[in-house]
């Protein structure tokens, strides 16, 4: 899987020239159309997973910095783990998941929902984030 948000990153170019044509290539650019994509041209089965954003970084921040196309690519890179993770596990995905996340604030939060018979449970965040609206 590549990343690059113009679709023509020199480095990512030079790998791809090391990548046999028959692997498949999957990457998330900026382009809608893997046509478009200067990265998958000469590759007819490559998947491109679109992740434009509505204006360049250098208009948002006055600077050429990756900050919202990282952002984008992050978001569609967790869409696909999840995508997969549901389509490898099926029904068994939360089970799966709590397997290979068992501690921190993800983990405590499944063991509270456990505790309370599979219901739903509000975190600190919910609970200090209501008590804002109300007052």
């Amino acid at each position: 899987m590549f990343v690059s948000y113009s679709g023509k990153t020199p480095e990512l170019l030079g790998l791809l020239d090391h990548v046999s044509k028959g692997i498949p290539v999957l990457a998330i650019a900026s382009q809608r159309c893997v046509e478009d994509c200067l990265m998958l041209a000469d590759r007819p089965d490559a998947i491109l997973l679109p992740a434009p954003i509505h204006e360049s970084e250098e208009e948002s921040f006055g600077i050429c910095a990756p900050t919202t196309s990282t952002t984008v690519a992050i978001a569609v890179g967790d869409m696909l783990a999840l995508t997969v993770a549901e389509a490898v596990h099926a029904d068994d995905t939360k089970h799966i998941f709590r397997l290979n996340h068992p501690g921190g604030a993800i983990g405590a939060k499944h063991d509270q929902r456990e505790a309370n018979g599979g219901n739903k449970v509000e975190s600190d965040n919910d609970s200090a984030n209501s008590k804002r609206l109300r007052s």
